[in-house]
């Protein structure tokens, strides 16, 4: 059995925000490796240099070394414990490009509520009001608003399962420093959605589902503020 990748993605950004670990991350032996390695390794990345890049030519080194050992018996294959650390390695290097310097650069700090079909203010929640499970009706409408740093590049993703069904912008924009979007539930099924922002140019939305893209968004530097899921039955 391949051991349990979920914590370089959703149990990542939890960690980074400061939030306690989830249901799953608890009671998950590899999850929970996984996080106390990285509380280990938190120090020492912090106080690492900026940039950790390998030397130049070093490509061409170990070419030029494997060239000279013919013949030698290729590796195992790692088994055991050992295959966690390949995702870990990977949130490692995620949490790095995250500590470096991001300027003054603020997580969003965002408001949201649902709308029936009907225009009355169902619920709502406000900054650090996550880990629900909240619940609409085919044809509600979730709408998300509040201040976005300035001079930051800023996206609202939505996914339906694993699919992204809704994305701004194109489509919205950030009127004198203030977002205010409103989605859609047109569809029953399970949604998460987050709001990222970045001085750079946040990536492109990719394969994997949510909890990948997020992991990408923070990978490259990105802030994010996460809703709670949402079921419109």
């Amino acid at each position: 059995m391949s051991a349990c990748t979920r914590f370089p993605g959703e149990g990542l950004v939890a960690w980074e925000q400061g939030r306690p670990p989830d249901a799953h991350v608890l009671a998950c032996p590899d999850c929970g490796a996984q996080r106390r390695a990285l509380e280990r390794l938190a120090p020492v990345l912090r106080a690492g240099p900026p940039d950790l890049a390998p030397p130049a030519g070093w490509q061409q080194r170990v070419l030029a070394a494997a060239d000279a050992t013919p013949g030698r018996a290729r590796p195992r294959r790692a088994r055991g414990p050992l295959l966690w650390a390949i995702p870990l390695f990977a949130a490692a290097a995620a949490i790095l490009l995250f500590l470096r310097p991001q300027g003054d650069l603020p997580a969003p700090a965002l408001d949201w509520t649902i709308v029936p079909a009907d225009g009355r203010r169902l619920r709502g929640g406000a900054p650090g009001e996550d880990g629900r499970n909240e619940t609409a009706s085919a044809g509600d409408h979730l709408k998300v608003w509040g201040p976005i740093p300035a001079g930051a590049r800023f996206e609202l993703r939505v996914f339906r399962g694993s699919e992204l069904v809704f994305r701004c912008p194109p489509g919205c924009g950030a009127r004198e420093g203030r977002l205010e979007v409103d989605v859609p539930l047109g569809v029953a099924g399970r949604y998460d959605a987050f709001v990222a922002v970045a001085r750079g140019q946040l990536p492109d939305p990719g394969g994997g589902g949510r909890a990948a893209d997020l992991a990408r968004v923070v990978a490259a530097g990105g802030r994010v503020f996460e809703l709670p899921a949402l079921t419109v039955r």
